[in-house]
């Protein structure tokens, strides 16, 4: 029957398996676990009327209803008429309302309107998208839409996920070889765990090939605080996705009172997915970088750096032993516990004293450190530490594989009393329980002191004019850093 046929006998027509008859709309697909009944009337409302339908049902085996209310069937069907439309659905335990007009609602093209949504998590979803959304906590999330062909645009976008929040505007375009998502994003407040990140993923051993992420992405983020095991503050960055490739170009943050700046790359070809990472620190503060970790000192001193590194991703422990890569360290004005300068003496009643008054502490002027990373194995080297009594130098192995310890480490007194006889100490053991003990061996070459620390000194790299800014005036570090620093291949 034809549109435009006037009948005095029900509308009835049927588009594949959607049917409608006398007021009744019926979808049935058992192999969609799917079953869904809507009764659709007409309502007189002044100047016009209103159609208005109800259903309810199955849908991918959930509970749904749905609630529409529009303007007139005539305007439904009329080519070239707009359609005002506002209504509520439920599925499961997920709630949405929208209102707005399409300009074209046979085809639902040239959509205009408001949007909301609550729910569970976006995992949940899967059945009605086929698409595999992160599981996260409770979310809500409204928006202004505006659909004209293949473009959608979101404006105006206010969400709440957990304890998070976002808001900004975004445009998506599907286009005939690949689609594009441009946009800009702000949070006050972003925990990291909230939207997936950092929540524990069960253990592979192998990676596995992945569909990449077929979707051009340029998206700008701002962030005010930012948590992870610490806080981020002031974050910005560019989230980039090109040819499968995650980029989060100049990310730059504050953390502990310092500031960092990197590039991060991962591979979503895989999973999980190869990690690259460039980062300059400056001035983070050591007491509040350490708290997490239960390691407290009255005053710690700042860490400033760079590290260079490519992962294969995982686990934190998956990260770190397959991390391939440099990093330099440099450490200012720290409050180190006497304990470990203690042991290095051959000195009973000192140590003894150590132990007993474990609060003692020696300022460390400056410290510098080298690792390097390979097949699960830092070696750190060279070490020195710049005491105020004692300059300290030394290296050796961290296997994160085998969870052991090899370090040695070698004093050399400022004070050159010919009562104080210094050793080289050497710390094995694991992570978690290191031991301490002198070194068996002679204890002279004091004379060849000298030449062993001349032995650490490397050129100065690129690494120098990152880490001067962070090290500010002070002049015992930068003597340091000078004779200790190796050059960093600059990636960016």
């Amino acid at each position: 029957m034809g549109f435009g046929e006037k009948k005095k006998e029900p509308l009835n027509f049927s588009v594949g398996r959607l049917t409608i008859q006398e007021g009744t709309v019926s979808f049935s697909a058992p192999q969609l676990e799917t079953d869904f009944t809507a009764q659709v009337t007409e309502r007189p409302i002044p100047g016009s009327r209103a159609l208005v339908l109800h259903g309810s049902g199955l849908i991918r085996n959930g509970h749904a209803e749905l609630k529409l209310r529009g303007d007139s069937l005539a305007a439904f069907l009329e080519p070239g008429h707009s359609f005002g439309l506002e209504g509520c659905f439920t599925w499961g335990y997920t709630h949405g309302r929208l209102g707005g007009i399409v300009e074209s609602p046979l085809t639902f093209q040239g959509a205009n309107f408001e949007f909301e949504m609550t729910g569970p998590s976006p995992a949940v979803l899967f059945p009605i998208t086929r698409v595999k959304l992160p599981d996260l906590p409770r979310y809500q999330i409204q928006a202004h839409i505006i659909q004209q062909e293949k473009k959608w645009i979101i404006q105006n976008i206010q969400g709440i996920v957990g304890g998070s929040d976002f808001s900004g505007e975004v445009f998506f375009e599907e286009m005939e070889k690949k689609s594009r998502l441009v946009g800009r994003l702000k949070s006050n407040q972003l925990a990291l765990i909230d939207i997936g990140i950092g929540q524990d993923q069960p253990p592979e051993n192998t990676s596995t090939p992945l569909e990449p992420i077929e979707i051009d992405v340029n998206l700008e983020f701002q962030g005010h605080r930012v948590i992870t095991p610490l806080i981020l503050e002031e974050v910005r960055t560019l989230l980039r996705v090109k040819e499968g490739q995650l980029y989060l170009d100049s990310l730059n943050f504050g953390l502990t009172g310092g500031q960092v700046h990197a590039m991060v790359k991962l591979d979503t070809h895989y999973s999980p997915m190869p990690t690259t990472l460039d980062a300059r620190f400056q001035r983070l503060d050591l007491n509040r970088l350490l708290a997490p970790l239960g390691i407290k000192q009255q005053d710690s001193g700042t860490l400033s750096g760079q590290a260079q590194f490519t992962s294969g991703g995982g686990s934190l422990t998956d990260i770190l032993s397959s991390a391939e890569g440099s990093a330099f360290f440099v450490v200012t004005r720290a409050q180190l516990n006497s304990l470990l300068l203690a042991l290095a003496r051959l000195d009973l009643a000192k140590t003894l004293n150590s132990l007993l008054f474990i609060d003692n502490s020696v300022e460390v002027r400056c410290a510098v450190a080298q690792v390097r990373a390979h097949q699960g194995i830092l070696s750190i080297t060279p070490v020195v530490i710049d005491s105020t009594s004692t300059k300290v130098t030394g290296g050796g192995t961290v296997d994160l594989r085998r969870n052991h310890l090899d370090l040695t480490f070698e004093p050399h007194p400022k004070d050159l009393s010919l009562f104080s006889a210094y050793s080289p100490f050497h710390v094995t053991g694991s992570l978690q329980s290191p031991e301490v003990r002198p070194k068996v061996g002679p204890l002279g070459g004091r004379m060849a002191a000298a030449a062993a620390l001349a032995a650490l000194v490397g050129p100065v790299g690129a690494v120098m004019p990152f880490i001067e800014p962070g090290i500010g005036d002070d002049n015992d570090c930068q003597d340091l850093v000078r004779d200790t620093a190796i050059p960093f291949e600059d990636k960016r």
